[in-house]
C-alpha cells in the first residue's frame, strides 16, 4: 500500500517553515465506535497483528480540541482549548490552500509532535479519536483529518467536502471481523472549480495550488528548484522533466512508481476515484482483494468514489507492463493495470 498519496506532498512547506505531508461528503466526522481493532499499518496491504490506540497513547498530554476534520474558515473555528496547535488548513501551506475544502488539523509550529504517530505496528487516533496521528520523515507528527471506509465501500467517517481519502492502513474489527480502510483527508480536487479563490487544481497531484504569473510567485523555503509557475495554467506546479508513462528513476523525474528495490519505474499521475485518467490509463486506488492468507478484504463491484487513486497503465498481461512490473487487478476495478511485483512500493520520493 502507498501511503499519503505516495509522499508527494512531503516536499510542500507549511507557512511556519516546517514540512507538510499529504469520500466526498459534507457530513461532520463521527468518532470511531471501535478502538479495539486489529489492523495493518504496514505497506503490505494485508491484515496482521497490529494494535489500534485511541488518542496519542498519552492521554494526559493530548490536547483535545475535538475539531479535527471539521470544516473551518479561520483558526478560531478549530482552536477550542487555546493551546494554539489547532489550525484551519486554508492558510497553513506555503503552496496554497492544498485542500479543496478547508478543515481543522493539529500542528505545532515549533516543530514538536502533537501526538504519538502511527507506525508499522500501531495505528493511533488523536483529538478524541477524530483524527489520525501521522508523521512524514523527520517532520513533526500532526493530527490529520481522518476517513474510515467500511468493507462494503460505505464510509463510517467521510472526508469533508471534496477532500480525498488517502489510504494509510487497513484494520479488522475485532468483533465483526470486517475490514476497514483508515486514511487521512487531503487534496482531492478534480477541476479548478473545486479549489478556493486564488488557487487552481494541480492536474498531476490534485492539490489546490496558489495562482501565479511568474516563478518568483512559487518560491518558498524548502521548495525544490522545479517547483515553478505554469504560466499557461496560471498556477504553481512541479515542472517535472518527464510525464505520464515515461521510464523514471527518482522523484526528480516525476511521480515515479516503482519497487523500492528496483532502479526504474514509470511516471504516474494522481487521481480521485470516480474521475478519469488519460487514454490508456485507469484511476486505481490499489485496494487489495485478498490478504496474504487468501482471505477476502474488499470485494465490491466498483471502487468507492472519493479515494486517492493512481493513474496506472492499462494492461492485459505482464508483457504489456514496464520491466519489473506485473499486470493485475484491484478490488472494484475490472481493468487490469501495471504495478510493481512487490507491495513495498514508493514514488521515488
Amino acid at each position: 500500500m502507498m501511503k499519503r498519496a505516495l509522499g508527494v506532498l512531503a516536499a510542500l512547506s507549511m507557512v511556519t517553515g516546517s514540512l507538510a505531508c499529504s469520500s466526498s461528503s459534507t457530513d461532520a466526522p463521527v468518532t470511531p465506535k471501535d478502538t479495539g481493532v486489529v489492523g495493518d499499518a504496514k505497506d503490505t496491504g494485508t491484515s496482521g497483528d497490529v494494535s489500534v490506540v485511541p488518542g496519542d497513547g498519552d492521554t494526559d498530554a493530548e490536547v483535545t480540541d475535538k475539531t479535527t476534520g471539521l470544516q473551518c474558515t479561520t483558526d478560531e473555528d478549530c482552536d477550542k482549548t487555546a493551546a494554539g496547535i489547532a489550525h484551519c488548513s486554508n492558510a497553513l501551506y506555503a503552496v496554497g490552500p492544498l485542500n479543496p475544502t478547508a478543515v481543522c488539523i493539529q500542528f505545532d509550529g515549533s516543530g514538536a509532535d502533537v501526538c504519538t504517530p502511527t507506525d508499522d505496528m500501531t495505528i493511533r487516533f488523536c483529538d478524541s479519536n477524530l483524527g489520525l496521528c501521522t508523521k512524514s520523515g523527520t517532520n513533526p507528527a500532526t493530527c490529520d483529518a481522518m476517513c474510515i471506509m467500511n468493507s462494503d465501500g460505505t464510509f463510517a467517517q467521510a472526508c469533508a467536502g471534496k477532500n480525498a481519502c488517502n489510504t494509510e492502513a487497513f484494520g479488522t474489527d475485532s468483533m465483526t471481523m470486517k475490514v476497514s480502510l483508515i486514511g487521512t483527508c487531503q487534496s482531492g480536487c478534480s477541476v479548478d472549480g473545486d479549489c478556493p479563490s486564488g488557487s487552481k487544481c494541480d492536474p498531476v497531484q490534485r492539490f489546490c495550488a496558489k495562482t501565479c504569473t511568474a516563478d518568483t510567485d512559487c518560491k518558498f523555503t524548502g521548495a525544490p528548484a522545479y517547483y515553478k509557475c505554469d504560466t499557461t495554467h496560471g498556477a504553481c506546479t512541479f515542472k517535472y522533466p518527464k510525464v505520464l508513462g515515461d521510464t523514471c528513476a527518482t522523484s526528480d523525474d516525476c511521480l515515479c512508481f516503482k519497487n523500492k528495490t528496483e532502479t526504474n519505474g514509470y511516471c504516474i499521475d494522481l487521481c480521485k476515484t470516480g474521475d478519469t485518467c488519460s487514454s490508456g490509463y485507469t484511476c486505481d486506488a490499489l485496494l487489495p482483494k485478498k490478504d496474504d492468507k487468501g482471505a477476502d478484504l474488499f470485494s465490491f463491484a466498483a471502487q468507492p468514489a472519493g479515494l486517492t487513486g493512481y493513474c496506472l497503465k492499462n494492461c492485459a498481461a505482464d508483457t504489456d507492463c514496464p520491466a519489473n512490473q506485473m499486470c493485475d487487478s484491484s478490488a472494484g476495478v475490472t481493468q487490469k493495470t501495471c504495478r510493481p511485483k512487490s507491495t513495498a512500493t514508493d514514488a521515488g520520493m
